[in-house]
Order: structure tokens, then C-alpha cells, then sequence
């Protein structure tokens, strides 16, 4: 006859064994290095098209135009952050 002890300790055994296969098979989460992807695709965009925007707003010299500019370039690139994320979402 069995001991019960010994019959809980196998059933351990092959449930800790049942997780740890689970466990392996599990795709790899980066979590924190996908966050700072997703934070890069984010920023970079909005603060070079924005700064592209004050740029071509100096060359013409222009106050309202380079504040009409920094504004499109800022939209720009708030654009391109979204249609990344988009992209980046599971």
C-alpha cells in the first residue's frame, strides 16, 4: 500500500514539472526594453518633425509661419507616433 505523503509529494512533483513545461513554452515578454521601443517610436518622431518645423520657420524668417510650422510638424509627427504604436500593438 501507498503512503498518502508519498502519493502527494509524486502529484507535486509532476504538477511543478506540468508548470515548469508551461513555464517554458511561454513566449518571452521584454517587457521593459518593448517599453522603451515603444517610447522611442513615440518621441523621436514628434521632436524631429517638430524641430524640423522651427527650423524652416527660421529660414523663412517668419514668426507666425514658424509657429504655423512648429504646429504641423508637431502634428506630423504626432501622426507617425500613432500610426507606429498602431503597428506595435499585440
Amino acid at each position: 500500500m501507498t503512503d498518502p505523503a508519498d502519493a502527494r509529494r509524486d502529484q507535486a512533483r509532476r504538477d511543478t514539472a506540468r508548470d515548469l513545461a508551461r513555464l517554458r513554452a511561454r513566449p518571452v515578454d521584454d517587457g521593459w526594453a518593448r517599453a522603451l521601443r515603444v517610447l522611442g517610436s513615440v518621441g523621436w518622431p514628434i521632436a524631429l518633425l517638430t524641430l524640423l518645423g522651427a527650423a524652416l520657420g527660421r529660414v523663412f524668417d517668419r514668426p507666425w509661419l514658424t509657429a504655423a510650422l512648429i504646429s504641423a510638424g508637431a502634428a506630423a509627427g504626432a501622426a507617425v507616433a500613432l500610426s507606429g504604436l498602431r503597428r506595435e500593438a499585440p
